[in-house]
C-alpha cells in the first residue's frame, strides 16, 4: 500500500535497497559502538542475498512484492497523469481511514487516476460520488491499474480492502 502511495503521489519515489523484497528493520546496529547512537541504521540492514533470490521463486512473499512494485513502476511510467505537474488534488471522501487524491493528465488528453488508500485493518466503504466528484472517470468502467481488476461499485460505494491502495481509472495505460 505504501509503495503504491509513494509511486503515485508525485516527485521522485524512494525505494531503499531491500524494500523490493520486504526487508524488515534490523537492530544489529545497536551492537556496533560506532553506529549505536544513530537510529537511521535500523533501516539499513545487510542485504540477505538468500531472501533476495526468492524474488524469482513463484508464490513467495519476496516474488509477490518484487513483481508488484515492478508492475506499479511500469504503470506509473505509462500514465501521463503521474507526470509531476503539481496535478494532484486531495479528496475528502468522508472516511477517516481512507486517504484519497486524484491526478489529472496535464494535457487532458488521457485518463486521469484516482488514488485511494485504506489505512485500516478492516475493509472500508467509500461513496462512489465522493470519489468521482469533479472527475472525468466513468463509474461503469473503473479499473484498478495496480492489479488490472475491474472495480464494480456496490450499492453506490467502492469497497477498499484492508491496507490496500487502488489506482482507479476508466482507461488503461497507453
Amino acid at each position: 500500500m505504501l509503495h503504491a502511495l509513494i509511486l503515485s503521489f508525485g516527485g521522485i519515489p524512494l525505494l531503499y535497497y531491500g524494500d523490493e523484497i520486504g526487508t524488515l528493520n534490523s537492530y544489529e546496529f545497536e551492537q556496533d559502538p560506532a553506529r549505536q547512537s544513530d537510529s537511521r541504521w535500523v533501516h539499513r540492514p545487510r542485504l540477505n542475498w538468500d531472501r533476495a533470490a526468492l524474488r524469482h521463486q513463484h508464490g513467495t512473499i519476496e516474488q509477490r512484492l518484487f513483481d508488484g512494485i515492478r508492475k506499479l513502476i511500469a504503470t506509473r511510467q505509462r500514465m501521463s497523469a503521474f507526470a509531476d505537474y503539481n496535478n494532484r488534488e486531495q479528496l475528502d471522501v468522508g472516511n477517516d481511514h481512507v486517504f484519497a487524491f486524484r491526478r489529472d493528465d496535464p494535457g487532458r488528453t488521457a485518463p486521469g487516476v484516482l488514488v485511494a488508500a485504506n489505512f485500516s485493518v478492516d475493509p472500508q466503504s467509500v461513496s462512489t460520488e465522493a470519489l468521482l466528484r469533479r472527475s472525468s472517470l466513468d463509474r461503469n468502467r473503473l479499473i484498478d491499474l495496480a492489479t488490472g481488476e475491474r472495480i464494480v461499485p456496490d450499492n453506490g460505494n467502492v469497497i477498499l480492502p484492508r491496507y490496500r491502495c487502488l489506482w482507479l481509472s476508466s482507461g488503461r495505460p497507453a
